[in-house]
């Protein structure tokens, strides 16, 4: 999970300390610290309503920069 708000990635920790293939990063959508072709998946839920026009564009540059070829990018809003 990638989140801009701490207290968002403290929650998914707290929620998923069982879990340790669950990785929790504070880090801007719209600019992600990430390799290209990092991800078979990509999950955006209630985020681009959120978002200015401009930040909703490099949102979804960056998570269709950051997805494998021929994979999913799946939003929810």
């Amino acid at each position: 999970m990638i989140d801009a708000l701490s207290a968002q990635i403290d929650n998914l920790r707290r929620k998923a300390a069982d879990h340790p293939y669950v990785r929790a990063t504070l880090m801007d959508s719209a600019t992600l610290d990430l390799r290209e072709c990092t991800f078979d998946r990509v999950v955006m839920f209630m985020l681009l309503h959120e978002q200015p026009e401009e930040w909703r564009r490099r949102t979804i540059a960056e998570a269709a920069r950051v997805l494998r070829p021929a994979v999913r990018l799946v939003a929810t809003d």
